[in-house]
């Protein structure tokens, strides 16, 4: 079994589609259709924006995981995250659902972390929701701290809190 990590090609954007709309499809059912949409709808398009690199991890040559680094947070359009330190955001962190639990996701964070030392980065920060617990215990073994004052409710609804994370690169 090979595994690669690497930056994105422009030809591998509807795989990542297709990566994040399975991987984040077992929280569809505990949202209203129209925010599913809107919310898959943001992290389409910030797969295809122009401010962050996009990483992925293939197994034997097929992509499987992905995740956003932007190197500057505040061009993640996270709300709320801090303008103007060097710090930097992850966005759109997917693993197909037969991958997960295998290490995967984690050796993808480690890629963002390692590169956002050598960026001379001082924080890495993303959004998740209590709604993905699989993730926020990954971030928190990690290492990533929570951010209360970051937090937000996305696309003007109360119901699922956008919880902010930091980790201090240095």
């Amino acid at each position: 079994m090979a595994i690669q990590i690497e930056n994105a090609q422009s030809g591998d954007l509807r795989r990542i589609e297709e990566i994040a709309k399975a991987a984040y499809g077992h929280l569809r059912a505990s949202v209203s259709e129209d925010l599913w949409k809107r919310w898959i709808g943001g992290i389409i398009d910030s797969i295809h924006s122009d401010k962050a690199t996009i990483i992925v991890l293939k197994r034997d040559g097929k992509i499987v995981g992905v995740i956003q680094l932007y190197e500057d947070a505040a061009q993640s359009e996270l709300n709320g995250l801090p303008d103007g330190e060097r710090a930097g955001a992850l966005r759109v962190f997917a693993v197909l659902p037969e991958y997960q639990g295998q290490g995967y996701g984690e050796m993808l964070i480690d890629e963002c972390i390692e590169r956002a030392r050598k960026l001379n980065l001082s924080k890495l920060y993303l959004h998740t929701g209590y709604i993905n617990q699989a993730a926020v215990h990954l971030f928190e073994r990690i290492g990533f701290k929570r951010v209360p004052e970051l937090d937000f409710y996305p696309y003007d609804q109360t119901i699922h809190l956008a919880v902010a994370f930091c980790l201090e690169l240095h």
